[in-house]
């Protein structure tokens, strides 16, 4: 199954993909719709954005190939990581709809669905109660 990753390029560029098995022998990564984060400091506060890292795919669904010698690191993505790369994923779906591309099945994710688990965990680990 494939996870949301961030991926730290030797380039200097940080990653938001999805990745099926990061852990193989193969010579590369498949990296699936990804995005490069970007941070920006406003008042002195960091702000991350994501942004198209290839911005002339009209498909986001096909697999990018990354060769390893070129990723400093990959890791599972977090909960906030990953609601925000899938809200910004449904947002550049969206862009593409209204511009007249067809709509396409970016992932194997169910967005509502996910959004809603990732609600619920969020819940679950900064509230005192339970959930029922």
């Amino acid at each position: 199954m494939e996870k949301v990753c961030f991926i730290k390029l030797i380039n200097g560029e940080d990653i938001v993909g999805l990745i099926d098995n990061y852990e193989t022998d193969s010579d590369e990564h498949a990296i699936v719709s990804p995005l490069r984060l970007m941070y920006t400091t406003i008042k002195s506060y960091q702000v991350m954005q994501l942004g198209t890292w290839m911005p002339f795919n009209k498909e986001r669904t096909d697999p990018f190939f990354i060769q390893k010698k070129h990723v400093l690191y990959i890791q599972e993505a977090d909960d906030d990581l990953i609601l925000h790369y899938m809200e910004a994923l449904e947002e550049y779906r969206q862009d593409l709809i209204e511009e007249g591309y067809t709509a396409t099945d970016y992932s194997e994710y169910d967005l509502e669905d996910l959004e809603d688990e990732l609600q619920l965990n969020v819940l679950r680990y900064s509230a005192n109660t339970s959930i029922h």
